[in-house]
């Protein structure tokens, strides 16, 4: 392996051109997925590190990924630790670890005398051959789960005759990274306190360093029901497929009207979550539902401009995007265990007070108009219908369902604010999609 020497069992990087840090090593909180950890549908290898996500919110379970960001001549190798408060049953607990790297990680451990991804451990992660990358390398992936507030930070490697926390590049250039500040994941009971992304100096930095207890054996995932949710996305995002935009806990539900004549362009994420029992995931295969809007009238409602489809197969019906529309969507071949999936998105162009919500499918035979959702318990296909009360709906400007104006995220509560009303289809419209 180039550039990489093996000196009485301490490694190092061989010589390399000292420079400015440019790059930046920095964490990126999604839900919790259990397949596939590394590829490019999940990992954050594409997504801008300006919008990594730094907080999280207690009582669930999270993938968090170590990223060597913005090295535009691709990462050859990184060195940093680890550290959060592991005591039994506080704070978070890393289950387990993965990694991204494609060369050799050497892992070393911490005072607790436990290896990575134990609090207090390091690592030197290689790349072999060089990762050419012009955005980001995913490095290493932790399993997690938060019982109450934590900081989850990214430590120099402390353990090292000589401690060093870098990242070298494909160009033999060397990016030191001073002690502080670092990247830092704030797990909390609100779950919008943020920790310290690096590439934008955004949030409250990790504490100084220390040395925290072992961790303890892994408790499993808590119970929740299987929900259908909308997410509204930042302006000037750029929605993707392949990567989760936020989690369960920083869902956004509600947004600002624009001013009188004007408009404002949003993307809107259709997300679904699995039902998990026991510990058990039952992994989201497929969705059948429909979907309503305030159409644009004067300066109220709102116009879908367009969608894109996540899954693996998908049959909408012929008016599809369209408001009292639906369609089917089928999320994978297989069963994956993920925690939140992006069923699709929606570019919409807001005009004023509107919402948007989930309806019963409206070409359903016999007419039952319900939605329903195929999970895989045991990896077996199964429909089951899922109740309104788990399907929720986005606000613009404090327009309202029943007595709420800011949306609901069934995630964190049942959505029953008012009755959601079925758009029946028309004999017009039957007559166009079945008879010639």
């Amino acid at each position: 392996m180039k550039c990489l020497l093996a000196v009485a069992g301490i490694y190092l990087f061989g010589a390399a051109t000292l420079a400015h840090a440019d790059p930046k090593i920095a964490l990126h909180v999604t839900e919790a997925v259990q397949q596939y950890l590394c590829s490019r549908t999940i990992a954050p290898w594409n997504l801008p590190c300006s919008e990594f996500t730094t907080s999280g919110l207690t009582k669930h379970g999270y993938n968090v990924y170590v990223v060597a960001a913005g090295a535009d001549s691709g990462i050859e190798g990184m060195s940093f630790g680890i550290e959060y408060n592991a005591e039994n049953g506080k704070g978070i607990d890393v289950f387990s670890n993965w990694w991204c790297s494609t060369g050799l990680p050497f892992t070393l451990a911490g005072p607790s005398g436990l290896d990575f991804p134990a609090s207090g451990s390091s690592v030197t992660a290689t790349y072999y051959p060089c990762a050419d990358t012009s955005r980001n390398s995913v490095s290493a992936g932790l399993y997690l789960y938060a019982y109450s507030a934590d900081v989850l930070s990214i430590l120099p490697n402390l353990n090292r005759q000589v401690p060093d926390f870098f990242i070298q590049n494909c160009a033999q250039q060397r990016f030191d990274f001073p002690a502080d500040p670092r990247a830092a994941v704030r797990f909390s009971d609100s779950g919008n306190v943020l920790g310290f992304n690096p590439c934008t100096g955004e949030g409250t930095p990790a504490p100084p360093p220390g040395q925290n207890p072992p961790p303890p054996p892994p408790l499993p995932i808590p119970d929740q029901d299987a929900g259908l949710y909308l997410h509204i996305g930042a302006i000037d995002s750029n929605p993707l497929c392949r990567i989760v935009p936020t989690t369960v806990a920083n869902v956004v539900t509600s947004a600002p009207a624009p001013a009188p004549g004007d408009s404002s362009l949003y993307p809107v994420y259709l997300l679904a979550s699995p039902k998990v029992s026991g510990g058990y995931i039952q992994a989201f295969k497929a969705a059948r539902f429909g979907i309503q809007y305030d159409d644009v009238e004067g300066d109220h409602g709102l116009s879908v401009v367009s969608w894109t489809a996540c899954g693996y197969l998908n049959f909408p019906t012929d008016e599809w995007p369209a408001s009292g529309s639906g369609g089917s969507f089928v999320m994978s071949e297989e069963c994956v265990d993920s925690l939140m999936v992006v069923v699709g998105f929606f570019w919409v162009q807001v005009h004023g007070p509107s919402t948007m919500q989930f309806i019963g499918y409206p070409y359903t035979y016999p007419a039952d108009h319900t939605i329903q959702i195929a999970t895989c318990p045991n990896h077996v296909y199964e429909y089951e219908t899922l109740p309104q009360d788990r399907c929720g709906w986005i606000s613009v400007g404090g327009a309202a369902i029943g007595l709420d104006t800011d949306g609901c995220n069934p995630m964190l509560g049942p959505c029953g604010t008012g009755p959601t009303p079925t758009i029946l289809t028309t004999w017009g419209k039957i007559k166009s999609r079945y008879i010639h």
